[in-house]
């Protein structure tokens, strides 16, 4: 992440993780990254047979009073020490869907992040908006006193008057909506974070080349890594039809409670193989994982090939906002020279204070909106930052 400038002039803190978040929505991501983890584990082991043990008890009794009570205890194990690569080819196999399943999950962390942002950086755009139209308000009425006295002067006559006094309630009601609007953020911001909106100091992003973004790219790794497993997967379905070696051990202990107190203890271990001589879908199942396989490399290929597109257009997009505002700030300072001319005019008597202020209040409104310009950009920037690991 590149930094320039605070977009925020209050006092603040840079927030360039989940801190950012909730502790609510921080304690649902730790419990999710706790959950993929365990999953993984429990399937990278899942090759490892447990070690079953039984204890029985029974008690016969017969019509010639002979009671015969038998306690038994068992301890067996089978266990797969070779299944042509099958063994390997799974635990490759979780290895690939934890590091598939860590992305993921950092793919909806940067996405609520981005969503925080996102509304930090709409709520300063719509404080600018604000002021913006306050002095637009501003020269409206302005623009009222005037068409009165002419219209009173009989310069024009009441459709003029009419007409900027409807130009001032749009704008009025337009900065009701505004206020609204601003409101909604605020809440949508509160839902998802327990930092205040108003001290947030964020950082300004800049545009990345294309390289820099494909290679991290959240969407193509995490494609990239569901490419990587399904590999893996398909090896290990392979690996089901091929010779199975295994291990067989036990241990029996039983014993008889008849007044002759008989014991019987004995220990077994061996080796097994085997294999599926016949099942009418191997040929399917074979051919179903090896097409699985290359839709998702395909998919892997359409992936970078939109994301391409997502980099071009934001691209595209800043290159055009940067652009209204370079024509935002060359209209401030030409105001600004306008300006000027007025003021002088105004002392020698040839302008009035309404003309001083009315260009004063349109110069403001080109200086704000620079700045809403400049937040647009950055409101696309985000959309690729948050796709980038780790740059949010």
């Amino acid at each position: 992440m590149r930094l320039l400038l605070c977009l925020s002039l209050s006092a603040g803190v840079l927030f360039a993780n989940e801190s950012l978040l909730s502790t609510l929505k921080q304690e649902q991501l730790r419990l999710e990254r706790e959950q993929n983890e365990l999953n993984s584990d429990i399937l990278k082991y899942q090759w490892l047979s447990p070690i079953e043990g039984a204890w029985n008890w029974t008690k016969t009794e017969d019509s010639l009073n002979s009671d015969r009570e038998t306690g038994t205890f068992s301890v067996s194990l089978n266990q797969p020490i070779f299944k042509s690569g099958g063994i390997y080819f799974a635990m490759r196999y979780a290895d690939a869907n934890r590091a598939f399943l860590r992305l993921s999950t950092q793919l909806e962390t940067q996405t609520l992040i981005k969503d925080v942002m996102s509304l930090a950086l709409r709520y300063q755009k719509a404080q600018l908006q604000k002021q913006r139209t306050q002095f637009q308000i501003d020269n409206a009425l302005i623009d009222i006193v005037r068409k009165k006295e002419q219209f009173e002067s009989g310069f024009v006559d009441s459709s003029d008057l009419d007409q900027a006094l409807l130009s001032k309630n749009t704008l009025q009601h337009t900065l009701l909506e505004l206020e609204r609007t601003s409101m909604e953020f605020v809440k949508a911001f509160q839902s998802i974070s327990d930092a205040r909106l108003e001290e947030l100091t964020l950082p300004v992003f800049e545009m990345v080349d294309e390289e820099a973004y494909l290679a991290s790219s959240l969407h193509v790794k995490q494609q990239a890594g569901a490419y990587e497993r399904s590999k893996w997967l398909q090896r290990a379905n392979v690996s089901t039809f091929l010779p199975t070696i295994s291990l067989n051990a036990a241990y029996y202990n039983a014993r008889g409670y008849d007044g002759n107190n008989e014991r019987d203890e004995y220990q077994t271990y061996g080796v097994r193989i085997s294999m599926p001589l016949y099942d009418i879908n191997r040929a399917r199942s074979l051919e179903l994982k090896r097409v699985e396989t290359l839709q998702a490399g395909v998919k892997l290929q359409d992936v970078k090939r939109s994301e391409t597109k997502v980099f071009e257009r934001v691209h595209e997009e800043v290159q055009f906002l940067n652009q209204k505002r370079e024509i935002s700030l060359e209209n401030f300072t030409l105001y600004g020279e306008l300006l000027a001319s007025a003021k002088e005019l105004a002392e020698a008597g040839e302008k009035t204070v309404y003309d001083v202020q009315t260009l004063e209040n349109s110069r403001q409104t080109m200086q704000l909106d620079a700045q809403i310009y400049a937040l647009d950009a950055q409101l696309s920037l985000l959309d690729l930052y948050a796709k980038m690991q780790g740059e949010i």
